[in-house]
């Protein structure tokens, strides 16, 4: 694949991910299509309140353009994602942002988030998929169970991510980590808790 047109710029934001090529492909690819989509929303949400003469958006109005700039994202992508995995995305991320069991000092999902996971996603292509939160900031969780065991992925912008496992390890004893990572370095940080348990279990 030709890189010869990549920014320069782009490859020195990204130089401490240790990434190839390609991946600054998908990146550049990912951010383009987050930057027009949200401005899309934005000004369409502008218009909207100024037709209604409302100085603050309502709740059900924040909520639905979290959800729809999400959608449009991940249905640009659609080449890169499977069916089953974009309605799952879809049904869960309208779940949680259901305006009945909104908390108004909690954030909607941060563009920025979703942007780091679904480059995690597409990059690693995990055959498993998983569940969904929100922390209270607006950053998007990632969830997979085996059993009694749980692997927890909350991720920031700028490619950055905190991982949480969770695995019985005897007699239903308990073994714990955490930690940050680079989401390029995410597989290798895993690997003494067996990642594959999780994302690649048989059904």
């Amino acid at each position: 694949m030709s890189t010869n047109n990549i920014p320069l710029e782009l490859k020195q934001n990204y130089i401490d991910s240790a990434v190839s090529e390609d991946t600054l492909v998908v990146r550049r690819h990912i951010d383009n299509l987050v930057v027009s989509s949200s401005s899309s929303f934005s000004n369409v949400s502008t218009k909207s309140y100024k037709t209604k003469l409302v100085s603050k958006p309502t709740v059900e109005e924040v909520l639905f353009d979290a959800r729809a700039n999400i959608k449009v994202l991940t249905s640009a992508l659609s080449m890169h994602l499977d069916d089953g995995f974009r309605r799952s995305l879809f049904e869960q991320i309208d779940l949680i942002h259901d305006p009945d069991d909104w908390d108004e000092t909690d954030s909607p999902i941060n563009s920025d988030t979703f942007k780091s996971f679904i480059r995690w996603y597409i990059l690693n292509s995990p055959g498993v998929k998983p569940g969904y939160g929100l922390s209270s900031t607006g950053n998007i969780i990632a969830m997979w169970f085996n059993n009694k065991d749980k692997l927890l992925i909350e991720f920031f912008p700028y490619d950055k991510a905190r991982w949480l496992v969770s695995k019985v390890v005897a007699d239903d004893e308990f073994e714990r980590a955490s930690g940050t990572a680079k989401i390029s370095r995410l597989l290798d940080v895993l690997a003494p808790y067996s990642p594959n348990d999780f994302f690649r279990r048989k059904e």
